[in-house]
């Protein structure tokens, strides 16, 4: 009877002590596993970083470029206006400058007979 108690015992030892080694192997297992994880999440977070500020970069790249073309469509409008002003401004020089180049040609005593006959026809 002795020997089948000591026989059940170390059944029972035997049980406990692979339990304890299966719990352990899992304790290890869980802690690697904790490990890589930990791992992954900084990983993670360090993409997340990157993302994040990549984004706002972009987002200041698509404002800084709308900012842009308003400017460029300004200066178109300021280009149109520039040269409707100098088509302005060359109709009414261009006559005042072949009147110039015309009285010039001229001998001085006819100059003051054209000149008068100039306005009175215009």
């Amino acid at each position: 009877m002795q020997l089948a108690t000591k026989d059940s015992e170390l059944s029972q030892e035997k049980q406990l002590k692979d339990d304890l080694l299966r719990h352990t192997e899992a304790a290890s297992l869980y802690h690697e596993t904790e490990k890589k994880l930990k791992a992954v999440e900084e990983k993670f977070t360090k993409l997340k970083d990157v993302y994040t500020k990549l984004r706002e970069e972009h987002i200041t790249l698509i404002r800084q470029k709308a900012g842009i073309e308003k400017e460029l469509r300004g200066g178109d409008k300021m280009v149109k206006f520039a040269r409707a002003a100098n088509q302005l401004i060359c109709s009414i020089v261009r006559p005042c400058i072949l009147d110039t180049i015309f009285y010039s040609l001229l001998k001085p005593r006819h100059v003051h007979i054209c000149k008068k006959n100039y306005r009175e026809f215009f």
